[in-house]
């Protein structure tokens, strides 16, 4: 998924926020945390918003969130995102999958978007922006569990929906075995079509932000694009093999990402 670091932009609060909610579940004492540590971190982060910041760490975000408008909830569903990896939860569904991606991803670029800003120019309602960013973030988180499919199986996690694994006839064996099959190229191309369609139908919200902000949003969106051309161009293994992008390519859609931003081509 997309990093926490990103969603905070340049908010060093935020930044040193996300690196030690990290560092409580995947860290060093990581293997201690459970549902009692993710609740005193919310509580902290209530405390922090009220003004009684628990160390100088805290003292950061209390200075960001005091010069951004951030809605507390952003972080509190990112804590939650953070519990339910933390119990490896599998997904029934691609409803819960979704719900999920907006625990995440939704969350992050929402804190992204809050801080960088909206056109002012903008005619869209703040509630219609928000959804397609949901839209838009679920997109993302997608294609993320897509490229990392292999390396998630071999720590033992599935993200992908029970259901429609079932139905295209895989078993988790075959996930985490590796193993290519038709049925996993047919499950692949519906799943790949679906992340196109996600971020072809929420893209529009690049438009709805700053000027200064499109060029990194539509950076992101033609790598991520470019990740899924790589899948198809593997004939759709991505449980052997993981998709890079050259440091050339990045380069020239960074370029490409700036002539969308400023409306070039």
């Amino acid at each position: 998924m997309l990093s926490i670091l990103m969603g905070c932009g340049w908010g060093g609060g935020c930044i040193a926020w996300g690196r030690r909610l990290d560092e409580l579940v995947d860290g060093v004492n990581g293997s201690h945390a459970n549902h009692d540590t993710l609740d005193r971190w919310k509580q902290r982060t209530v405390d922090t918003y009220e003004g009684r910041p628990w160390d100088i760490y805290d003292v950061a975000l209390f200075d960001t969130v005091s010069n951004f408008p951030i809605d507390i909830q952003l972080f509190h569903d990112l804590t939650e995102g953070t519990r339910l990896d933390m119990m490896n939860k599998r997904f029934a569904n691609f409803d819960e999958l979704y719900l999920y991606e907006n625990y995440v991803n939704g969350t992050i670029f929402l804190l992204f978007f809050q801080m960088m800003g909206i056109d002012p120019e903008s005619k869209s309602s703040l509630e219609s922006v928000y959804h397609a960013t949901s839209i838009f973030a679920a997109g993302f988180g997608l294609i993320d569990m897509l490229r990392d499919v292999g390396e998630d199986a071999r720590l033992g996690r599935i993200f992908l929906p029970k259901d429609e694994l079932l139905l295209a006839g895989i078993s988790d064996d075959d996930i985490f075995n590796g193993k290519v099959t038709d049925n996993w190229r047919a499950f692949m191309k519906g799943q790949i079509k679906r992340a196109r369609g996600l971020l072809d139908e929420g893209k529009h919200v690049i438009n709805e932000l700053e000027v200064d902000v499109r060029w990194a949003i539509w950076t992101g969106l033609l790598l991520y694009m470019q990740l899924l051309d790589g899948i198809e161009a593997n004939d759709y293994d991505n449980l052997t093999k993981k998709i890079s992008l050259g440091k050339g390519k990045m380069l020239l859609t960074t370029l490409v990402g700036y002539g969308k931003s400023h409306g070039l081509f």
